[in-house]
């Protein structure tokens, strides 16, 4: 998951060049990447709460 979004969010590749590269469908790449933002997004909201954040609206851009 970590590497999918590395190579779409830092790297800028779009899901072919990313499913290329990695050997994979799109189909799989396109499920890697949705999986991984939530489970981003969950685990920032919960660090927001623990650090006392949890007033705000954390939000993740797709």
């Amino acid at each position: 998951q970590r590497l999918v979004l590395i190579l779409r969010y830092i790297q800028s590749l779009s899901i072919a060049e990313t499913a290329k590269a990695l050997g994979w469908t799109e189909s799989k790449v396109k499920t890697t990447q949705h999986r991984a933002l939530k489970v981003l997004k969950t685990y920032m909201e919960e660090s927001g709460v623990k650090e006392g954040v949890d007033d705000e609206k954390i939000r993740v851009e797709r």
